[in-house]
């Protein structure tokens, strides 16, 4: 089967694809009803391999124009979304690229995605040599990088931060009435529900912005760690101060690759000048690196906080493909005038 469809499609559920960044379709396809904008899935199916880029219909601003933009589903439930696969060669993502090309729109936004990901690399070199224009920007993601322990993390911090997280551990270790609960494989769904809890009396239930705030939100929560636990690809690390959860952090993992995927914390936690927050993620990478013994990890952002977490960086790459449309070319003149003037007012791209 090949071609561009609507969600949801059978083959969302049935082909075996991979990924090494949690594009699962299924966890797309699932995301759907937080994804501003109508999705989409191209597909290139063979007997021999697979390939797949899921898509939205997106508002850019442009609409006087009558542009139609393309851009993967990122909507905040997601870590990132590139193109997934099955034994995709490079005639495979070929086909990809026609079906893709074949579609009416004016420009398709591609990535973010690390550079690891060479599926998603090789697809866009091949779409780059079939558009109009292309423009590529890239970002520095914090990540943890080639560490075996929290001690080399902690090590590697400068003074103020490196005292910081000392005294956070030392909270944990050795002292009664306070310590860590995992909650990994099937036990993740169980973990998820004390999750939800601190979520809920967290800063961000006061925002509106807790997880139980939507059930859609939850559910897709809840499905999330039941499909990932079963495979030991998630897991859930609890703090707990004087015997109560204060603050939690879900972890995703995969191919050797950790993601600090969502956090919450309950300020008034009792835990003094340590930041509950901290102490969850700390936690988490202790977990990951000592525990699952992964070989990166990544913080999903590239947010000034977390340097005081990482080792390292992840170069983010993002490839925004111009059609041969006869209207591509003023859309974008408008897009750059847009994203200068963003620059000049704000320091930031429009998005």
């Amino acid at each position: 089967m090949t071609g561009a469809v609507l969600f949801p499609a059978d083959f969302l559920a049935r082909a075996p694809w991979q990924s090494p960044i949690f594009s699962d379709p299924e966890l797309i396809a699932a995301s759907a009803p937080f994804t501003a904008g109508r999705p989409m899935a191209f597909t290139a199916l063979t007997p021999h391999g697979a390939a797949g880029l899921m898509v939205q219909i997106a508002d850019t601003g442009l609409k006087r124009l009558f542009a139609r933009t393309l851009r993967g589903p990122i909507n905040g439930q997601l870590p990132w979304a590139g193109v997934i696969s099955k034994n995709a060669t490079r005639a495979v993502l070929e086909d990809l690229a026609e079906q893709v090309f074949t579609a009416r729109w004016d420009s398709l936004e591609i990535g973010p995605f690390p550079d690891f990901d060479h599926i998603t690399a090789e697809f866009v070199e091949i779409c780059r040599g079939r558009a109009a224009a292309a423009d590529e920007r890239t970002a520095d993601f914090h990540a943890i990088n080639g560490l075996r322990s929290l001690e080399e993390l902690i090590e590697a911090q400068s003074k103020a931060p490196r005292k910081n997280h000392r005294r956070a551990m030392r909270l944990v270790d050795g002292n009664p009435g306070n310590d860590l609960v995992v909650f990994s494989g099937a036990d993740a769904g169980q973990g998820l529900e004390r999750f939800f809890e601190i979520d809920r009396r967290s800063w961000k239930a006061e925002r509106g912005e807790a997880l139980l705030s939507s059930p859609d939100l939850a559910r897709y929560y809840q499905s999330l760690c039941d499909r990932y636990g079963a495979a030991g690809e998630a897991a859930i690390v609890l703090v707990r101060i004087g015997g109560r959860d204060v603050a939690g952090i879900l972890m995703l993992l995969r191919n050797k690759i950790g993601y600090l995927f969502k956090s919450s914390f309950i300020e008034d936690a009792g835990a003094g000048a340590v930041s509950p927050g901290t102490l969850a993620i700390l936690s988490g990478i202790r977990w990951l690196l000592e525990d699952r013994k992964v070989d990166r990890i990544m913080l999903l952002t590239e947010a000034d906080y977390a340097r005081h977490f990482s080792h390292g960086t992840v170069r983010m790459r993002a490839c925004r493909l111009w059609s041969r449309r006869p209207r591509a070319a003023p859309v974008r003149a408008l897009a750059h005038a847009r994203a200068a003037a963003s620059r000049r007012l704000t320091g930031r791209d429009p998005q």
